[in-house]
C-alpha cells in the first residue's frame, strides 16, 4: 500500500542530495547557484508529494483519522515552506 510513496520519498531525497552536492561544487567553481537551488527544492517537495499520495490512498480506504492527520502534516509543511521563503 505504501510502496510507491516510500520509493518516491527515498529516491527523491537521494536525487535532491546529489543535486545539492553537485550544485555546491558548481557554485564554488562557476558562481552559478541554480542547480543547488533545484536540489534543495527537490528535497523540500519530495515529502510533500509522498504525503499527498498517502492522503489519496487513505481517502480511498475511507480512513478518516489517517486522512486528517496527513492533511494536518501537509498544512504544517506548507506553512513552514511559506515561513522560510518569507525570511
Amino acid at each position: 500500500m505504501y510502496r510507491a510513496p516510500s520509493t518516491t520519498l527515498r529516491y527523491g531525497i537521494a536525487i535532491g542530495l546529489a543535486l545539492t552536492l553537485v550544485g555546491m561544487i558548481i557554485k564554488q567553481l562557476l558562481g552559478i547557484s541554480i542547480i543547488m537551488t533545484l536540489g534543495l527544492l527537490v528535497i523540500t517537495l519530495t515529502p510533500l508529494t509522498s504525503l499527498l499520495t498517502i492522503s489519496i490512498i487513505l481517502a480511498r480506504r475511507r480512513d478518516v483519522y489517517g486522512f486528517l492527520l496527513s492533511q494536518l502534516v501537509i498544512i504544517f509543511i506548507l506553512i513552514s515552506i511559506a515561513i522560510s521563503i518569507h525570511k
